[in-house]
């Protein structure tokens, strides 16, 4: 059962910090520039344009590093292990859910108010990240809350 959940959840938090590094080297696929990703990706409209390669390399790696662990819930590696991947787990089950919540308050929508961010964010960026945080939620709630 774990492996139903922590497989599908691995490939799409590997595959999300894969686009990450892909735009960190300025490979802006599958938009034109960095402007036209800025505003569907990150949708600030007192910042135009990207920000710098460092700040979206350090989130490629981290969620190269929530793939891990999802994958890491998925088996058993040893009681210390299991414990700490799970621990790890819920807070990114809290990172998740309170990202994908935050999408629906009027703050974020003032904040991120670019239109071509703001459709994508309510369609499918939110429900995506409320997504991730089920799927954590499964993996963590059978070594914490057994």
């Amino acid at each position: 059962m774990r492996l139903l959940v922590a497989i599908p959840l691995f490939l799409a938090l590997a595959l999300i910090a894969f686009a990450h590094a892909r735009w960190a080297r300025r490979q802006y696929w599958p938009f034109v520039d960095g402007e036209h990703l800025s505003k569907y990706v990150i949708g600030d409209p007192a910042r135009p344009g990207m920000p710098p390669d460092g700040l979206i390399w350090l989130v490629a790696g981290a969620l190269s590093f929530a793939a891990l662990d999802a994958l890491a819930l998925g088996f058993d590696l040893g009681a210390f292990v299991n414990k700490a991947a799970a621990w790890i787990g819920a807070g990114l089950l809290a990172v998740f859910g309170l990202r994908g919540l935050a999408g629906y308050t009027p703050f974020w929508r003032s904040a991120r108010s670019v239109l071509e961010f703001s459709l994508l964010d309510k369609r499918f960026y939110s429900p995506l990240c409320i997504l991730l945080a089920e799927g954590f939620y499964v993996l963590v709630s059978e070594r914490l809350w057994p």
